[in-house]
């Protein structure tokens, strides 16, 4: 999602339509999962619904500590990101609302 919220930002800056991004993304090795269901939340700033930012971050720290012998580079950026974007207006809404740290 934070890798989805950087190239999302990107594109704004290019002036790139996102529903010209968003096929092209998808139809490329870009495309995943997260890009498919996250994309157009980010653009079109529905925070709706979806797996909250809350336990998004929960995860993550559950997953880190988990690997606590190992480093982890990723999900300790990542979980930073979260941990950002965790303001109180923003902790039951979709985990994609990090991508407002880009904006």
């Amino acid at each position: 999602m934070v890798a989805v919220s950087e190239a999302y930002s990107l594109a704004r800056k290019l002036g790139i339509d996102p529903e010209i991004m968003y096929d092209v993304i998808e139809k490329s090795s870009g495309s995943s999962y997260i890009f498919n269901r996250k994309f157009k939340k980010l653009a079109y700033k529905d925070f709706s619904g979806g797996f909250k930012l809350n336990l998004m971050r929960k995860d993550l720290r559950i997953a880190i500590d988990a690997g606590e012998d190992i480093p982890l580079p990723l999900a300790r950026l990542a979980y930073n990101f979260y941990l950002m974007a965790g303001s109180k207006e923003n902790e039951e809404l979709d985990f994609s609302v990090v991508g407002k740290l880009f904006e």
